[in-house]
């Protein structure tokens, strides 16, 4: 049998199934004691393991500073961090990290570019977001900003 996945202790088989004298961890019921073993050594994860498939990595994400654009961004990033900062308007933010980071180069290299959108979009997440930048009318001429903040036309 596996050791206890709590502590690592050598199980037991006790009256009532398998238990770990260590910490105390009982193992699942089960009808025979082959059964109880099986389920013992079962841990979660097991079921779904494929040894033929190799884990889908991400793409390298890097800043080129010839070009002041981004590279090894997929559209499934995009698409994720789209659903993951649903108040956020993606592809405008990359554009506002790509000017900031032009402008604070070298300052600004980054070991992990991925962490760093993250992040960003993180942030702009928590203060409310970015979709509405495009949708606020905004004042035309100064009778327009004054009748907002007075309350009447001039």
């Amino acid at each position: 049998m596996k050791p206890c996945p709590f502590c690592g202790a050598a199980p037991e088989k006790g009256i009532i199934g398998i238990i770990c004298p260590n910490c105390g961890a009982v193992g699942p019921q089960a009808e025979t004691e082959a059964e109880q073993e099986k389920k013992w050594d079962t841990r979660v994860g097991d079921s779904q393991k494929q040894p033929s498939q190799k884990p889908k990595t991400q793409s390298h994400i890097n800043f080129n500073i010839e070009t002041k654009k981004w590279e090894g961004i997929t559209k499934e990033d995009i698409e994720r961090w789209a659903e993951t900062f649903p108040a956020c308007d993606v592809p405008y933010l990359l554009k506002v990290m790509a000017s900031w980071v032009t402008d604070n180069w070298p300052r600004s290299k980054k070991s992990n570019w991925r962490r760093f959108i993250f992040n960003w979009l993180n942030r702009a997440q928590d203060r409310g977001g970015t979709n509405n930048h495009l949708k606020k009318p905004q004042p035309k001429n100064l009778t327009d900003i004054k009748s907002k903040f007075i309350g009447q036309k001039c």
